[in-house]
């Protein structure tokens, strides 16, 4: 799995790849519109080029006759025609690009967030993964403006240079061919700004995300009363600007190295200007051309110059975009670990052998080696200190998280090897960080199971009145419909409320299986205890594993599991454990001492 990911973060496709890529993705997605941009593209160089050929005629007519001849007429009208259909055309064509772009960028993320869901969540534990999904994420912007100008060069810009050269070289071959200098710097830049913009973006893409987290910490609710109450909004002012001149400092050494080369390549492109100019004058006062040839031609070289400052500005800039484009279309072509789909018999025992799983970048494995089987319908309580494995365990039970080694089965089948949708499926979870969803009452509740919604108020009801969730008219103003967020105008709920809502929404969720981790951390003991009596009654006929630090509230488990530095280390009833020298004593002991010394105090 290691290695598919490395492999995934070392793609290069390369411009003209990527470029091909949104061509194809952006044809099939939409063919009219894109066909409608290429013919407007097409009929601007048409109209560009018609032009110049009606300006020369219509000078040569003019110099021919001194007075409104029915040629002159003719010929004044042709202009005044394609002068107006050129505006027209680049007027739809301000209407048609954005909207193709809205369409693409809306269709990129969506392609990104489906792909998102395929990939193992483990992966999303390594800091090297983490920047290349922010570089994709800022790719989904870029996919249309990567695209485009390499498509106006192709169709507009590169069409009409070949039919001006071709048009200049029946009066001078060498006019033809500085027109096609003036084009030269853009080809050099192209094989130079890549490699530069690629180093660029895995530089910046971490201090991206340092960046948005800073400006989390300052302006977010979730942290707003601590950063005023300790008065470390200084703190993160400093940090910010210290990241921001990282940020500026990689940029600048980037744009150094690309200003550079623009410098270099533009006056090649003057000294092409220039050089048509030149010869333009030249071929005017030895006879080779008309004065009347050579009004329009000016006046052409000087719109090709423009299109060619244009190329430098629009088309050069996609340029800086290809690292971003290049994660967005590595990661969208990525393939992950496939995963089976079936079927599995939730109601059969779970049988864990020989387990092990290690972090990125830690020194030792949070699961080493572990094994033990839970009977249907039996409730497991387990216990260990912080970092002894439990929260991991509970991930990987829960088909979160994929064993390094070892099996997970459930009856007969590994769900590890099963999608992770089909193993969610017949599963509930409340978790310690658990999300506080500010939307109402009922819509935090059933979104665990939002199958039901508007089916089965039944059920809601009932969870409800399982587990106590009266509520009263004061702060619940508008009842089971009331928001839980005062950003929204609603209320705004303790932890321990949160903590009831959360409980709930897992209960809602009927399954056979749940796995309740540290699910009471912020409930006073007394109400903890009521809550965790309930439980045990509502999970009679499920199978239940409850991670917990309150050692008194194992008693309601059938079995209590015992963690240490990523290992079982002993298992059985309370009473078994309690009376046995190990580590569940050391724990038991531990926290009466503290309830006692507390009690002696007061």
């Amino acid at each position: 799995m290691k290695d598919n990911m490395k492999y995934i973060l070392d793609k290069k496709y390369g411009f003209f790849r990527l470029f091909l890529w949104t061509v194809r993705e952006s044809f099939f997605a939409y063919p009219l519109h894109f066909l409608l941009f290429i013919v407007l593209d097409v009929t601007n160089c048409l109209l560009a080029f018609g032009m110049t050929y009606c300006t020369t005629q219509f000078f040569s007519v003019v110099e021919k006759n001194d007075f409104y001849s029915r040629q002159v007429i003719i010929s004044l009208c042709l202009l005044c025609m394609v002068t107006i259909l050129s505006h027209v055309i680049n007027g739809v064509g301000h209407s048609v690009i954005p909207a193709l772009k809205l369409k693409l960028d809306r269709d990129a993320l969506l392609k990104l967030e489906r792909k998102m869901q395929s990939v193992p969540p483990e992966w999303f534990e390594h800091t090297e993964f983490l920047n290349f999904v922010e570089k994709a994420y800022k790719g989904t912007e870029y996919c249309f403006t990567l695209m485009v100008p390499m498509l106006r060069f192709l169709f507009q810009y590169g069409p009409y240079c070949v039919l001006m050269g071709v048009y200049l070289w029946q009066f001078d071959a060498i006019l033809a061919i500085c027109v096609v200098l003036i084009f030269v710097p853009i080809f050099l830049s192209m094989f130079i700004r890549p490699d530069v913009i690629f180093k660029l973006e895995d530089n910046v893409a971490p201090v991206r995300r340092m960046d948005a987290y800073i400006k989390k910490c300052v302006g977010d609710p979730e942290y707003f009363k601590e950063t005023r109450t300790l008065g470390i909004g200084g703190y993160f002012k400093k940090k910010f600007l210290e990241n921001t001149r990282r940020l500026n400092d990689y940029i600048w050494q980037a744009q150094k190295k690309i200003k550079l080369v623009e410098l270099v390549t533009t006056f090649i492109a003057v000294l092409g200007y220039g050089g048509v100019m030149v010869l333009l004058v030249v071929s005017l006062l030895r006879g080779r051309i008309s004065a009347a040839l050579y009004a329009s031609v000016l006046s052409s070289i000087t719109l090709l110059y423009a299109m060619c400052d244009d190329a430098a500005c629009h088309f050069l800039a996609p340029f800086d975009g290809v690292g971003i484009v290049n994660s967005f279309v590595a990661l969208v072509n990525g393939n992950f670990p496939c995963k089976e789909k079936g079927d599995i018999d939730f109601n059969g025992r779970i049988t864990v052998e020989d387990i092990s799983f290690s972090y990125p970048g830690a020194d030792k494995p949070a699961l080493d080696h572990v094994s033990f089987q839970i009977e249907k319908g039996e409730t497991i309580a387990v216990v260990g200190n912080n970092g002894s494995g439990k929260t991991t365990l509970s991930k990987i039970l829960l088909g979160i998280y994929t064993p390094g080694s070892g099996a997970v089965k459930i009856g007969t089948v590994d769900i590890g090897k099963m999608a992770p949708e089909i193993v969610g499926a017949g599963m509930s979870a409340v978790f310690q960080k658990f999300q506080k969803y500010k939307m109402s009452v009922t819509d935090n509740i059933i979104i665990s199971d939002y199958t039901l919604e508007n089916r089965d108020s039944a059920a809601f009801h009932k969870c409800m009145e399982k587990f106590d969730m009266e509520l009263n008219q004061e702060r619940y103003v508008d009842g089971y419909d009331t928001i839980l967020s005062r950003e929204f105008g609603g209320t705004e709920l303790s932890g321990g409320q949160w903590q009831r809502i959360a409980i709930t929404r897992g209960i809602y969720r009927d399954r056979g299986i749940i796995i309740l981790d540290e699910p009471t951390s912020a409930i006073d003991p007394l109400e903890e205890t009521k809550l965790y009596q309930k439980f045990a009654k509502l999970a009679e006929g499920r199978t239940a594993l409850i991670v917990t630090h309150r050692i008194g509230l194992t008693k309601i488990a059938d079995r209590i599991m015992v963690m240490d530095q990523g290992r079982v280390v002993q298992m059985g009833t309370y009473s078994e454990l309690a009376e046995a020298d190990g580590r569940f004593r050391e724990l038991l002991q531990a926290q009466k001492k503290w309830y006692i010394h507390s009690g002696a105090e007061k």
